[in-house]
């Protein structure tokens, strides 16, 4: 979606990420009130599921690229160069039930040395490319305003493989179940 009136632009990604050539707050802030009453659309399974990842089988893996809103290529880097994370709540959640049901054939980014580690340096930060159990790795995964001491942070291309190749999905419907406010839909 896009707006435009006396040169301010406002545009509305299908994902619900929104921007501006001006200050959002005085646009937007009056309307949250608002935007919080609607009701949650109903959308399947499916189109649920696509709106955090897209997955496809590979062999004898699982390929996922994960959609998080933020948590991508042009912010990543500038996120970790400062220490910090915007993975929103429910993003959090359904990629931490991804992380502990999957064994990980790729390394995530950690603040913290396991064995096996490799160092890596963002912007003056040190971090490091681990490969992670996936109880620890769901635990550690950072989400925004998060203090934790060990954190673990998506790739920035939001690309990983697992072992096995098949999907939790009964844990993830009863996730989907419990994004709130954070997510404009849910299961039908």
């Amino acid at each position: 979606m896009k707006a435009s009136k006396s040169g301010v632009r406002i545009m509305v990604d299908r994902r619900g990420i929104c921007s501006s050539n001006e200050d959002l707050s005085d646009f937007v802030a009056p309307a949250v009130p608002e935007i919080l009453a609607l009701a949650q659309a109903r959308v399947s399974f499916s189109e649920l599921r696509n709106m955090y990842f897209a997955s496809e089988t590979r062999g004898s893996a699982l390929l996922l690229r994960l959609s998080p809103r933020l948590e991508t290529q042009s912010f990543w880097e500038e996120l970790r160069s400062m220490g910090s994370c915007a993975l929103t709540p429910d993003e959090r959640l359904v990629y931490s039930i991804l992380l502990s049901s999957l064994v990980s054939l790729d390394p995530l980014v950690t603040d913290f040395p396991v064995e096996g580690s490799a160092v890596r340096r963002i912007n003056g930060r040190q971090y490091y490319d681990s490969i992670l159990e996936p109880a620890e790795a769901a635990s550690t995964l950072r989400g925004m305003g998060s203090t934790q001491e060990r954190s673990t942070y998506l790739p920035r291309n939001s690309l990983l493989s697992f072992s096995p190749a098949s999907l939790p999905k009964e844990e993830l419907r009863r996730a989907f179940g419990e994004l709130g406010d954070w997510c404009f839909l849910s299961l039908r």
